[in-house]
């Protein structure tokens, strides 16, 4: 989960993302990405749903982890201790959000990350079936 990039601009962030996505001429790519974002004022910020339907993307796969391990891993990341109600709020508007966007046809796949040693293996077999 990335929280470190605050969001002054998300409109036109979401445009060049737009723009970007569909220059890509690969037919099997994956975008690092989220349904909400962290405005600077600590307010959450959900990306519109016609932004991925503009994308023209075959699938989404929402990747999950528990509270804690997200919150271990962003301080590890930033060394900086972030609010675990605003992190869970966070989780539930970006699942909300991807439900939302499934809505469009474009088919979703949630999965809960074991940090196991098996995740690259399982998403990999997740993603090979959003291939069109």
């Amino acid at each position: 989960m990335e929280l470190k990039k605050e969001a002054s601009n998300s409109n036109s962030n979401q445009e060049i993302l737009i723009g970007q996505v569909n220059s890509i001429i690969d037919d099997t790519f994956i975008i690092n990405g989220h349904f909400c974002l962290k405005s600077g004022d600590n307010n959450i910020i959900t990306i519109s749903e016609d932004v991925f339907e503009q994308m023209k993307i075959s699938g989404i796969l929402l990747l999950e982890a528990d509270i804690n391990t997200i919150e271990k891993n962003l301080f590890q990341r930033d060394n900086k201790v972030y609010d675990k109600k605003f992190l869970q709020k966070l989780l539930v508007r970006e699942r909300t959000q991807a439900k939302l966007v499934e809505k469009l046809y474009i088919p979703l796949k949630m999965y809960q990350m074991n940090f196991d040693g098996n995740d690259n293996n399982n998403i990999y077999q997740i993603m090979r079936k959003f291939r069109v």
